[in-house]
């Protein structure tokens, strides 16, 4: 319950009080009331009674007088900080306003009157500005050279950690590109050995092709209805006029040729014959592909 409705309620309660008060003691024109009006009167007497009745309970309770007596011991010094504040507001305004004078005053007399106090004001700032610039630079610098130390620091232990983490690896069998000078060298000899085998290849590829530029064909020899493929022509002619072409062809046809060791029990079992199907290449055996496929 607020205050306020308490306040309305005990203001309504002593209303009631005053009225029944004048009713009892007025007796004035009570004779002249009819049995109808005065029951009427008694009733309404008696609901305003009961009213008072009711409202002196409710006030009866001592939790509750002590609940609007904190409520208004509250609203009192809630007023008087009010006050107070106020009054605490008006002084910091007048304290400023006295010092924005002084501030006022003070600036007006450093610009008018002191000029050489400015001078020698500005002349010190002057005199220590380099001697800061100093200081910053040489703290600047240590704390760089402190930083040195310590990622150096860090490296050398970074560097170890690798090289124990790298010794653990090798024992593994692990391979590191930046240490396997061996496995570099068997790389390069391999790309030498295939770089003659070229040449070689293209040494012996020069003869035949100039063999090709001297393929004759045969006046009689003509294609129906196409001319004649000179590719295909001198893979077919060219061991006729050549023995070198000739060779190399018989060789071609030799690396596919197999002992027939199949039958034991025929005579014949050294003969060679061409394989019945696809041969396949012979595995790699050297380390260099031997990496690769691992």
């Amino acid at each position: 319950m607020s205050l306020n409705e308490a306040k309305k309620q005990l203001a309504d309660a002593i209303a009631k009080y005053e009225h029944l008060q004048l009713e009892l003691e007025s007796k004035d024109n009570l004779e002249s009331y009819s049995e109808q009006e005065w029951h009427a009167h008694l009733s309404n007497l008696g609901l305003q009674t009961a009213q008072l009745i009711n409202t002196s309970r409710v006030y009866d309770d001592d939790n509750l007088l002590n609940l609007l007596k904190r409520k208004q011991n509250k609203l009192r010094r809630h007023s008087a900080w009010k006050k107070k504040h106020k009054k605490r507001v008006q002084q910091r305004k007048r304290q400023q306003l006295k010092k924005n004078e002084k501030w006022i005053k003070d600036i007006e007399w450093k610009v008018t009157v002191s000029p050489s106090v400015n001078a020698t004001a500005i002349a010190a700032a002057k005199a220590t500005a380099p001697l800061d610039t100093q200081q910053q630079q040489q703290q600047q610098q240590t704390n760089d050279k402190k930083l040195i130390r310590t990622l150096s620091k860090k490296l050398t232990l970074l560097t170890e950690i690798r090289a124990l983490r790298q010794k653990k690896l090798e024992n593994q069998g692990h391979f590191f590109a930046d240490e396997g000078d061996a496995f570099f060298n068997k790389v390069k000899e391999w790309h030498l050995r295939n770089e003659t085998a070229e040449t070689a290849a293209q040494d012996e590829q020069q003869p035949q092709q100039q063999e090709k530029k001297q393929l004759v064909i045969h006046p009689q020899d003509t294609w129906h209805h196409m001319d004649i493929d000179k590719v295909a022509y001198s893979y077919w002619c060219g061991s006729d006029q050549s023995l070198d072409t000739l060779l190399n062809t018989r060789r071609l046809w030799d690396q596919y040729i197999l002992l027939d060791n199949n039958n034991e029990l025929s005579p014949h079992n050294t003969l060679h014959k061409v394989p019945p199907t696809f041969v396949a290449p012979a595995p790699p055996a050297n380390a260099i592909w031997a990496s690769y496929l691992s």
